[in-house]
């Protein structure tokens, strides 16, 4: 420990006496170790980090869909949750969840002027044994009582979260027993769930929890959620009994999944189950490309790690060099080669020590950049980026690994020097030798390699994002203003459809009476928002396919003006008229993907007949037929859909109580007057109501573009500081060579050599690792961004102004970082180098 305690102390005394080249070693450990470790932070929130709960390895997500339907894929209906849930033999417990909103506040407000708006919450309505299966408990109180789990009859109770207790109550421990209300529905606080805990909905925040069987109650109706099979809005979580392996489960819910078919043929044919960990059911069918990303995400870190640890190398190996009649002097008073080794080692690791601490600093200021892109949508994202333990424990290792990498090769080159030759050595001399591409040479040559791949894929991305920007998603969202308005959050005894019908339309007319405002119309959905899926879609006098097959088309129920409203040009027809929004026509307004679908043409289409759902659904007339748009994502390929009237013969039991106001403003100034207009005549309709999910302008496109957003600024980041650390690589590297020359170069210029010739003498050795960095590098390029090609919006893998924009980029930098030692060079006095003789 003694000498341990020595080689430390020795250690940081040669580090501070040399405190530039301190300095540059640990700026770039910290940018390598900082940016990688603010990387696996994301990928461990994303793709790492289980739920916390008890034993999360036993715990499987049980999800449905259909191959054929992949829009479909991922919910359960309540009937298949029951009939997964007996399966005693495979699983100790199943719970179920299902997301939901409510307007909440702490007090009964009868309708009133005066009254405060309420605030839209979400959570999860879930079974009895939804925490119990989970293995969580709740930090304060108490959890649901089995009474409370399976009686509709039960006092109303709830679980808040960790979050809203804070927000809404300032953390008083006395909350348990308190009231509060969900949807004018009095509940009874029974706990407050840990920190920790957000839930089974990966990307939502969560604030409470209430009992399935209260869904009645609390939402003013069931509408079919626990009855209708068609209905699947519930997320399963099944408990592996102890001894079965998931791939069991799985083969029992495939059996399972056949005898639901033949039982419920009209909605469970062709259904399959799986079972999968709890993490990868986040994602469904996403999961791959989520991988696929935070795999390519972190690997482009290490890279800029590797620059990083490439150019302390370097440094270590011109430090080592300039140290060589020092180590030859050691050697020759009885230091062993162990002792050598041992203090070059514990000099790298300080230095990685040191990085590694201001990398987490780092770390911490770039998880809260990446949470800041996060768009404020009504789903309210809950990530933690935030480094724990496990990311701690990621930069402890990689700053180890760094130190070790760093501290090999120079201790090997100082521990093998013979100690004549190290006493007899000039230093100087040791420039004979730069001219040959050597380990310090082809360090840079790699640096310059990497920085090429990582540059030209964060090129890549950004050109995606640019070319996403100038996209048509269909409607012009400049100057649109949305938010979601749902009165049967607040109402009770008023909850009728024509007071509903009523309230909509005169805060329609209101808005459209005041200045700044073109048009104002309603929608259940909105592109790029959330949808229904409906099918099989067939048109009028083909045959219907067989069950649960054929054509599955998203529909959007819309009002009059939408599509004057949302910006979105008619090709053929005409819009819906008012009569077709009070139940009395079956009509539709089709996309020009499905008009070509069907009936070959847009303007064949109109007058045309189809119908949605199966042979008893009515017969819909096109009227009209609308410009294609991006309705999911802007990397679909076409889609076709359908638009139908709000409370037409074909809406069936759709939920219309909730819709989506949208506003068309004349101009961009004019939005945050008609916000304030739209909040203003709300209140003045129910003050309880509350405005929700409001969007405006280029927020529409908010949550669509996170991820490219992100991907194009991380690749941004990441480019241009391995750019930044290869610069100092080939500056370091040439700022050494040309010290080492000094002698050679005074002689040079002693024989009548110009400032031009030393100039082309050290440019040309730097335009060469160029060259050799760009050949390497392009061709890691090439190979590396085929995996790019699902993330990529209008450009190639292999787009030429990228490569070629990156290559000049580089030459460029590296030139003017050779600029500077090359000039000093060139003004070299030749008596002063000729005196190190």
């Amino acid at each position: 420990m003694s000498a341990l305690w020595q080689d430390l102390r020795l250690g940081a005394r040669m580090l501070a006496k040399s405190p530039a080249f301190t300095a540059v070693a640990v700026t770039a450990l910290a940018l390598g170790l900082g940016v990688n470790a603010a990387v696996f932070s994301a990928v461990n929130t994303f793709l790492l980090r289980p739920l916390p709960v008890e034993d999360p390895a036993r715990l499987v997500r049980v999800q449905g869909g259909r191959h054929n339907q992949p829009l479909g894929w991922g919910g359960l209906s309540y009937g298949q949750y029951q009939a997964i849930s007996v399966l005693d033999q495979v699983f100790s417990g199943v719970a179920a969840s299902a997301i939901d909103g409510c307007a909440v506040s702490n007090g009964e407000s009868r309708r009133s002027r005066g009254a405060e708006p309420s605030e839209v919450i979400n959570g999860e309505e879930v079974s009895g044994n939804f925490l119990s299966v989970l293995g969580v408990r709740p930090a304060l109180g108490r959890g649901f009582s089995p009474d409370e789990g399976i009686n509709p009859g039960a006092d109303p109770v709830v679980l808040i979260s960790d979050g809203l207790w804070r927000r809404r109550y300032g953390a008083n421990p006395t909350v348990v027993g308190r009231k509060i209300y969900f949807n004018q529905t009095a509940m009874t606080i029974i706990g407050v769930m840990p920190a920790a805990f957000k839930g089974a909905v990966f990307q939502s925040r969560i604030d409470f929890w209430v009992p399935l069987v209260l869904r009645a109650r609390v939402a003013g109706g069931d509408n079919g959620f626990t009855t209708d099979r068609e209905i699947r809005a519930f997320s399963a979580f099944g408990r592996l009994r102890p001894g079965v392996t998931q791939a069991q489960a799985a083969e029992r819910l495939s059996v399972l999944a056949g005898e639901l078919a033949r039982q419920f043929p009209a909605t469970d044919a062709g259904l399959d189950l799986y079972a999968m960990p709890e993490v990868r059911g986040r994602y469904g069918r996403y999961y791959d490309s989520v991988r696929l990303s935070c795999v390519l995400a972190l690997v482009i870190s290490c890279l800029v790690l590797v620059i990083g640890c490439a150019n302390v190398v370097n440094l270590l190996l011109a430090r080592a060099t300039a140290r060589t009649k020092e180590i030859g002097i050691r050697l020759a008073l009885g230091a062993g080669r162990g002792r050598i080794v041992r203090q070059s080692l514990t000099e790298s690791l300080l230095l990685a020590v040191i990085g590694g601490v201001l990398g987490v600093v780092l770390a911490l200021w770039f998880a809260d950049l990446m949470h800041a892109f996060v768009p404020p949508k009504t789903m309210r994202f809950e990530l933690t980026f935030q480094p724990d333990a496990r990311t701690i424990a990621w930069i402890v290792g990689s700053a180890l690994a760094a130190g070790l990498l760093c501290g090999v090769l120079p201790a090997a080159r100082s521990s093998s020097a013979d100690v004549l030759t190290a006493l007899k050595t000039d230093v100087g001399a040791e420039g004979q030798r730069v001219r040959r591409l050597g380990l310090r040479q082809l360090l840079v040559v790699g640096q310059l390699a990497i920085s090429i791949v990582v540059v030209v894929c964060g090129g890549l991305f950004v050109r995606s994002l640019r070319n996403l920007e100038k996209a048509d998603p269909g409607f012009r969202y400049e100057t649109l203003v949305s938010a979601t308005v749902d009165p049967t959050l607040v109402w009770d005894s008023e909850l009728t459809e024509p007071n509903l019908e009523r309230l909509y339309n005169e805060l329609k007319q209101r808005l459209e009476a005041r200045p700044g405002v073109v048009s104002v119309s309603s929608a259940r959905n909105i592109p790029l928002n959330y949808w229904d899926l409906d099918g099989p879609v067939v048109k009028d006098g083909d045959p219907p396919p067989p069950a649960n097959q054929g054509l599955m088309v998203p529909f959007s129920m819309v009002d009059t003006k939408y599509f004057e409203t949302m910006g979105t040009d008619l090709l053929a027809g005409r819009d819906f008229l008012p009569g077709e929004h009070q139940g009395v026509a079956s009509t539709a307004v089709i996309n020009g993907q499905l008009a070509r679908q069907l009936f070959g043409s847009e303007r064949d289409a109109v007058g045309r007949r189809f119908r949605m759902g199966g042979p008893q659904s009515p017969l819909l007339e096109v009227v009209g037929v609308a410009k294609d748009g991006h309705y999911r994502n802007l990397f679909e390929e076409p889609t076709p859909w359908v638009f139908l009237p709000n409370r037409s013969a074909a809406s069936k039991a759709i939920d219309l109580t909730m819709r989506t106001i949208l506003i068309r403003g004349a101009s961009r100034q004019d939005l945050p007057s008609i916000v304030q207009s739209l909040r203003t005549e709300v209140g003045n309709l129910d003050a309880r109501i509350p405005v929700d999910g409001l969007t405006v302008g280029d927020g529409h496109l908010s949550w669509v573009m996170y991820a490219p957003r992100i991907a194009a600024e991380l690749g941004m980041i990441l480019g241009l500081l391995a750019l930044a650390l290869a610069t100092m690589g080939i500056y370091s590297l040439m700022t050494y060579t040309v010290s080492q020359r000094t002698k050679e170069i005074g002689i040079r210029i002693a024989l009548g050599g110009r400032m031009g010739d030393v100039l082309r003498l050290v440019l040309g050795q730097a335009l060469t690792l160029v060259a050799l960095g760009v050949v390497v590098g392009v061709s890691g390029a090439l190979a590396v961004t085929r995996l790019l090609n699902d993330f990529l919006f209008g450009v190639g893998t292999t787009d030429l102004p990228t490569l070629a924009g990156t290559v000049v980029l580089l030459t460029v930098v590296a030139m003017l970082a050779t600029l500077l030692p090359a000039r000093r060079a060139a003004k070299v006095d030749p008596m002063v180098a000729l005196r190190y003789e």
